[in-house]
């Protein structure tokens, strides 16, 4: 049986991080750089602080710039022309795959 101190404790750590998830959100919302940053930190803070809470980490936020960079200097540019001109089924599945972009 959990006694009132016990429940209280709990209610304190879930208020600590609900709050700190509202402040790191506005903070997130104005020093963030892309517009998708600015939704995506703010909405994940708040609708979970929980695990986006210790994610803030600067670091951590280093490391993942870094490795989008890299990413992003050995991926090949794609000529628009060239996606009209690919087969029906190709072009289903990447619409397909958006929308499982945001869980991946």
């Amino acid at each position: 049986m959990m006694t009132q101190r016990r429940k209280r404790m709990i209610a304190g750590v879930v208020a600590a991080f609900y709050l700190a998830g509202i402040i790191l959100a506005v903070e997130a919302a104005m020093t963030v750089r892309t517009a998708r940053g600015a939704v995506a930190w703010p909405v994940s803070l708040v609708s979970f602080p929980f695990v986006a809470v210790p994610a803030v980490d600067e670091e951590f936020a280093r490391d993942m710039e870094a490795m989008f960079e890299t990413d992003f200097a050995h991926a090949d540019p794609i000529d628009p022309e060239s996606l009209e001109n690919r087969p029906f089924w190709w072009r289903v599945g990447v619409s397909l795959s958006r929308l499982a972009a945001p869980v991946l």
